[in-house]
């Protein structure tokens, strides 16, 4: 991903790259969304969350997206998403991952974790994937906890089960690559094809061969 980008390249270019590359981005028009209402960065209002007193002491079931975050997320991230005060835990209002139009980056993020070195410290969130040291999740729980946290904090759209699997998956698959999942087969089926051709031309040059002898 991006991140992977920037700790691996970018962060290691020169002064004047950067810049090169600053100065080209700015004569690139931008390209809005035709389905966002905002900025990404605007949703979010730490006043009006619900916070920790709208979840304890109520029956809300266990596999509910608000207990959940109160359970694994809280604790970093705030009960009403404002982060810790010296930014190292992220306020998950004002943030354009959580604001996104489409949930592809938040749902990766709780799936995948994150875990790299930013300028000489280490940043890391936990995966929330099979093998998690904090509490493996499935597709509808983390399809809960993100649409709990896109109401919350961001466009208040639903996260599906099926979108959740489909990005654990690694997302919509180009043409290419789903041409490529399917050669082999193609070439069976092609194989197959070719082969009953054969013995059908075979067959008929056969009857014919024989018609002929017999007259």
């Amino acid at each position: 991903g991006m991140a992977e980008a920037v700790t691996n390249s970018l962060s290691k270019l020169r002064d004047e790259d950067i810049s090169a590359i600053v100065t080209y981005l700015r004569t690139v028009p931008a390209v809005a969304d035709k389905d966002a209402t905002r900025a990404a960065f605007a949703w979010g209002d730490a006043a009006t969350a619900p916070g920790e007193p709208a979840i304890r002491g109520t029956d809300a079931p266990i596999a509910s997206g608000a207990v959940l975050y109160s359970g694994l997320c809280a604790s970093c991230h705030g009960s009403r998403g404002e982060g810790s005060n010296d930014g190292y835990y992220p306020s998950l209002v004002h943030n354009s991952t959580v604001g996104m139009v489409r949930p592809q980056n938040l749902v990766a993020t709780i799936i995948g974790g994150i875990d790299r070195e930013v300028d000489g410290e280490h940043v890391l969130m936990p995966h929330f994937s099979e093998g998690s040291y904090v509490q493996a999740l499935s597709d509808a729980d983390i399809a809960a906890v993100a649409t709990y946290v896109r109401t919350t904090f961001g466009p208040g759209d639903q996260v599906t089960e099926a979108q959740v699997a489909l990005i654990r998956d690694g997302g919509e698959k180009p043409l290419l690559a789903k041409i490529a999942r399917l050669w082999l087969p193609l070439l069976i089926l092609g194989l197959a094809a070719f082969v009953v051709v054969i013995l059908l031309v075979r067959r008929a040059w056969t009857r014919r061969k024989q018609r002929r002898a017999s007259a």
